[in-house]
């Protein structure tokens, strides 16, 4: 969500121009009840949002100089500023959009690179995909971007993106993004939210299998 002006942000936030640009400006704290909906538009954590000295925000959701001592380097902990958080979090996967809301994931050559969140800085084997199709409603929207550990072992009740190879030889894999819900030697299931189905795969179909790290862990909570 890069490069939003004013106004496009207060629209997919759904607020007044003028609240949002007192906002960014640093004429307006971020109150709880604008952190949701900037978050949500920003597709950011919602405590990075927050200004308690009046600070502004930048339009990538970063504020846009260290809040406070307690966050500057000297203090030890990681400061919070766009200057310092480090956009090298390979992005893969395509645009294309498929059925039940499978897409081609490349972990080749980078379509794009996200910054890293406070929470992963130091974090190796981290990447991130741009969801695709509203498969996963309300969990995730299209479009908002998703933070995935290629070493973490997933468990039942993790968001994961799990590869399925086709039945046809010679065609690629298909990525879906789904709640893993169980796991055995002869069949993996997986849940989609929108609409609500469970879609069972043949284990020796499904190549790698990776975790979602949630807003939790993003966020280093």
């Amino acid at each position: 969500m890069r490069g939003l002006t004013v106004a496009e942000l207060a629209h997919r936030a759904g607020l007044e121009n003028s609240t949002v640009h007192k906002v960014v400006s640093g004429k307006r704290k971020v109150s709880d009840r604008l952190a949701d909906p900037l978050a949500k538009a920003l597709q950011v954590p919602r405590e990075m949002l927050y200004a308690r000295t009046g600070r502004p925000i930048s339009p990538t959701g970063v504020p846009t100089e260290p809040e406070s001592a307690a966050e500057s380097p000297s203090s030890g902990r990681q400061p919070s500023s766009a200057s310092t958080l480090s956009r090298d979090v390979p992005v893969f996967g395509t645009a294309q959009a498929g059925p039940e809301g499978a897409f081609h994931l490349n972990t080749g050559e980078p379509i794009d690179w996200a910054r890293r969140p406070a929470g992963l800085i130091g974090v190796k084997g981290v990447f991130a995909i741009y969801v695709e199709g509203d498969s996963m409603v309300p969990w995730r929207q299209p479009g908002e971007r998703v933070f995935v550990h290629e070493k973490r072992p997933p468990a039942p009740g993790c968001h994961v993106i799990a590869e399925v190879w086709s039945p046809d030889p010679g065609h690629p894999p298909r990525a879906f993004l789904k709640r893993l819900l169980r796991r055995t030697a002869t069949r993996v299931e997986l849940e989609q939210y929108n609409p609500p189905k469970t879609i069972e795969v043949e284990a020796e179909r499904v190549g790698r299998l990776y975790r979602v790290i949630e807003w939790e862990e993003v966020q280093g909570l």
